[in-house]
């Protein structure tokens, strides 16, 4: 079939002989051989043997004058006929029935309804076009036998001579039965204008949304498979589409012609067809955005007054905005959700693209390069570029003088005024910084003066112009702003001297959007920048990565990290919990690994059954004994059990777990019924005073460091914090230093909480217990 045949001398000689005679004769749908078959992967062999036979067939005008009166195609001609009766008797049926009266004999089960529904099972099984055959049997492939056929003109000739477009037609709109609309759809040939055509666009308009949101669909698929002739009758039905009532098709419909407009012919006959995407919200906007990038677009978009309403926009807050939107896109592909990881190959994103950018796509024509020169608005762009150089070179300079005299400091200063005033949006800042830092030192207001580049929102604002600028530069026309203005070896300067990393690799993304135009490449490759030789690769790094200081990051003052000292981190022994308390919240951590999650459940039950007072407070510890006569003891300096030993401290330390851990529901669940006969006390407030909440991993330390405010709050403070002593020594030296970093901390606290406090503390000394030292 591949090779031989294909030579119309040796396909005369084939057809001499039963050859090709008992392959049609196979797949003739009245000998039920090749119908009946199971739609496998395994079956799909004969499906392939078919359509190369009917190619063969309809190049060679032997194999038209064999092929036209064939048995096999009258047979598939009259299995679609048939079907389409059934299918119109069948609603005709149901319609009458649905007229009558519900009190009739045929509908209550009488008369001939068992005979009707005798007939109507036969009919069923006689048919091969039912919906369960074409589900499940090879039935359907005649459809693709139809679509290889209707892909050259003796084969189109030949279809039109059995009348199978006329059955075609009216099979496609069949109320109820959608899975032959979609065979239908995606079996034929479009690349010959004809029939096939007027079906698709019946599809396009069905009364089922379904079939229309499919056809839909399915145009992307025939402008990827390049159809000839898209721009002249695709483009026409799309935009047909954009007005359906479902605004699921109008979406899809939207996407393909964004898509379509990456050919140029297909986006200047959507620019002629002019429709109207606003009302599909910011796609449809979108889509007019890159109307810019021909000289009939700017046109239509000016007459409009769409361009100018849309530069102010921009400049106002969405030039902002398209930064925040791409660098969130970039995050979730760098950093992908749970849930997006779970989903299939197909679902997965493949990278992130750069939507259309306003003054990148104004660059691409000499029309939109001369808008821009009017606006001033690349002048403006560089400005904001050059204030950050600056800003980057001060905070360079400021942080390698080690000069601490008063004379220092007041200069450092007045750059940082300076450099305020350079910078918009940044002076109110600047004026709570200093305002809040009166009592540091000179190192510390070298920090307060580093600005600009570093401050949030001047960062933003920094890399919104740096990828306006790209967009503008990405483009031939455009680049010769860049050129013209010596704009590429200050990106390049700002992306290896930055201290924010966030411009620094905004600098790098734009460095390589410009990086595919011949002559930035020229201009990198001397600044020691190189890039692929495929001019679409939109990427340039380093020649020597080891000796350009873009990867390397001045030397900056480790603060810590929550993971370091999470309550995760703390181990059971710091806490002093006794050995069996140690022992169950061990279990508890084990139950949030699916795989240590059996044995830990199962050693909790077994002490749950065999030590059940593990879980329950011993209230005899801390009750001090009565007399023989019945009165009660006398206070005295017994030590009672520490919040860790009691089940308040295991209770709470249990849900510290379960909210630093993830646990299934039934674990959670299981968890509560191992501590549900806690008793909760007094016990538990201590622990809260020692759980160092809301605080910076190094808070503590430099609250420590601090000496208190006044005399009596900080003595109040000790002593209203410090827990009564365990017998365990780790336990007081664990309690001690926690609760003189708490101590320390408490140095807001009022004169009326510290009498309070003292009075407690006092009749707590009263009671017999010993504070710690």
């Amino acid at each position: 079939m591949r090779a031989p045949l294909t030579n119309p001398t040796h396909l005369t000689s084939a057809l001499k002989t039963k050859f090709i005679k008992r392959i049609l004769s196979f797949l003739r749908p009245s000998n039920r051989l090749f119908c009946n078959m199971a739609w496998t992967t395994e079956n799909m062999k004969y499906a392939r043997i078919a359509c190369q036979t009917m190619e063969v067939l309809v190049n060679a005008d032997a194999g038209f004058e064999y092929l036209k009166d064939n048995k096999m195609i009258t047979h598939i001609s009259d299995m679609l006929r048939q079907e389409i009766e059934l299918a119109y008797a069948e609603a005709e049926e149901l319609r009458r029935l649905q007229t009558r009266d519900p009190s009739s004999p045929s509908l209550s089960g009488h008369g001939d309804h068992g005979t009707r529904s005798r007939k109507g099972s036969v009919s069923t099984e006689k048919r091969l076009l039912s919906q369960e055959k074409v589900l499940k049997t090879m039935a359907r492939e005649y459809f693709t036998l139809l679509g290889t056929l209707s892909s050259t003109t003796y084969g189109l000739a030949i279809m039109a001579r059995n009348k199978i477009f006329d059955y075609l037609k009216p099979m496609s709109e069949l109320p109820g039965r959608d899975d032959l609309s979609d065979l239908i759809m995606r079996s034929l040939d479009y690349n010959v204008a004809g029939e096939s055509r007027v079906i698709l666009a019946k599809a396009l308009t069905s009364s089922s949304t379904v079939v229309r949101f499919l056809a839909t669909r399915h145009m992307k698929v025939l402008l990827r498979a390049g159809v000839q002739q898209y721009n002249d009758w695709g483009v026409d039905l799309l935009v047909n589409q954009l007005n359906d009532p479902d605004p699921k098709v109008g979406l899809v419909a939207l996407s393909v012609l964004d898509e379509a407009c990456d050919d140029i012919v297909c986006m200047e006959a959507l620019i002629r067809l002019r429709p109207s995407l606003l009302k599909h919200g910011k796609p449809g906007k979108s889509l007019m955005l890159r109307f810019l990038s021909r000289s009939s677009g700017i046109k239509y978009l000016s007459e409009i007054g769409f361009v100018a309403q849309e530069m102010a926009f921009w400049v106002k807050e969405e030039n902002v905005q398209y930064v925040l939107s791409l660098e969130s896109n970039l995050s979730e592909l760098l950093n992908p959700s749970i849930w997006k990881q779970r989903e299939g190959s197909d679902q997965a994103n493949a990278g992130a693209y750069l939507p259309p950018h306003l003054f990148g796509e104004l660059a691409k024509t000499e029309e939109g390069c001369e808008l821009l020169k009017q606006s001033g608005l690349f002048e403006v762009f560089m400005g904001i570029i050059r204030r950050a150089s600056r800003a980057t070179t001060t905070s360079s300079s400021s942080s390698s003088s080690t000069t601490t005299s008063s004379s220092s400091s007041s200069s450092i200063t007045k750059t940082s005024s300076s450099s305020n005033n350079a910078i918009p949006n940044n002076n109110n800042n600047n004026s709570n910084s200093g305002a809040n830092g009166s009592s540091k030192s000179s190192s510390d207001v070298s920090t307060v003066a580093v600005v600009g580049a570093d401050n949030v929102h001047s960062s933003l604002e920094t890399r919104a112009a740096l990828y306006a600028v790209g967009h503008i530069g990405s483009s031939p026309t455009g680049f010769s702003f860049l050129e013209d203005d010596g704009s590429v070896p200050l990106i390049l300067s700002l992306a290896q001297s930055s201290s924010n990393l966030s411009l620094r690799g905004t600098c790098f993304f734009v460095l390589g959007m410009i990086s595919q135009i011949e002559r930035a490449r020229e201009i990198l490759d001397k600044l020691g920048w190189e890039s692929p030789q495929n001019l679409h690769s939109y990427i340039t790094v380093p020649k020597d990565i080891s000796q350009d200081s873009f990867l390397k990051v001045a030397p900056y003052e480790y603060l810590g990290s929550w993971a370091g000292s999470s309550p995760s981190m703390v181990s059971f022994d710091s806490l002093g919990f006794p050995p069996a308390h140690k022992e169950i919240l061990e279990y508890v951590a084990k139950l949030s690994n699916h795989i240590t999650a059996d044995t830990a459940s199962r050693n909790l039950k077994r002490l749950k059954t065999k030590q059940p007072e593990l879980f329950l407070c011993n209230p005899a510890a801390a009750t001090p004994a009565a007399t023989p006569g019945g009165a009660p003891a006398a206070p005295t300096t017994s030590i009672p059990p520490s919040p860790s030993e009691s089940s308040a401290g295991l209770l709470y330390q249990t849900l510290q777990l379960m909210g630093i851990y993830k646990y299934r529901l039934g674990v959670r669940r299981f968890i509560f019924d191992c501590v549900d006969s806690a008793i909760l006390s007094d016990d538990m407030f201590p622990l809260l005073d020692l759980e160092p909440r809301n605080q910076p991993p190094n808070a503590a330390a430099g609250a420590a460091a601090r000496p208190p405010a006044s005399p009596s709050i900080g003595a109040t403070a000790a002593s209203a914090t410090t827990p009564p002593t365990s017998t365990n020594p780790s336990v007081s030296s664990t309690s001690t230093s926690t609760s003189t970093s708490a101590s320390s901390s408490s140095t807001s606290t009022s004169a009326s909480s510290s009498s309070a406090t003292a009075t407690d503390s006092s009749s707590t000394a009263n009671a017999g217990t010993v504070p710690t030292a």
